[in-house]
């Protein structure tokens, strides 16, 4: 009887800590979303209704078939895919990079006029995102309420960009640089 329960009393805690970690990574997920982002007949940019919904890996096939028909694919690289509004290039534009063949970074693109017009701090804070910026920035930082991506949120060349990134990344500068040439590749 006493081995019996001193096999129990080794067997249980191992029993609660495989529990535990099976709980632990359903809280690790890599899925995310971005907000679609539409011209309204008044020829303002509104955030519509619904998400474009990622994960952190997905292949090009996969973000293709994500993004919504009112988007024009403008490039695609080995890489990169690259949207525009529309086929004449328009604002705003959508641009996903990829790492060993799964996403690795998404980002819009829209001009000064339209950052105006939308509130995406906004749009932040209704979604759960932290700021997380510090002073010496010159530009925001967002992270997601599960801490699965980080956004950059600010002026480059010409543009207000909007960068998701998975929080495990630590090179925002060559991130942004990279994001920033993809962008200008969509301009016409």
């Amino acid at each position: 009887m006493k081995k019996f329960f001193l096999m129990l009393a080794v067997a249980l805690p191992m029993f609660f800590l495989a529990s535990c970690g099976d709980d632990n990574d359903e809280d690790l997920k890599d899925d995310f979303s971005i907000p679609q982002l539409v011209i309204n007949a008044n020829n303002t940019l509104t955030i519509a209704p619904g998400n474009i919904y990622l994960e952190w890996g997905d292949s090009k096939r996969e973000v293709k078939e994500d993004m919504p028909s009112r988007y024009y694919l403008a490039v695609e690289a080995d890489h990169n895919l690259g949207y525009t509004y529309n086929e004449n290039g328009a604002y705003p534009f959508y641009a996903y990079s990829f790492i060993n063949g799964g996403l690795a970074a998404a980002t819009i693109a829209v001009t000064v006029e339209q950052d105006e017009q939308v509130d995406f701090e906004k749009y932040f804070k209704d979604n759960g995102y932290k700021d997380i910026s510090s002073d010496d920035e010159d530009f925001f930082t967002y992270q997601s309420k599960d801490k699965v991506c980080l956004v950059t949120y600010g002026y480059d060349y010409g543009d207000i960009m909007l960068i998701w990134v998975p929080n495990t990344r630590s090179d925002f500068r060559s991130i942004i640089a990279e994001q920033s040439q993809l962008i200008n590749s969509l301009k016409k």
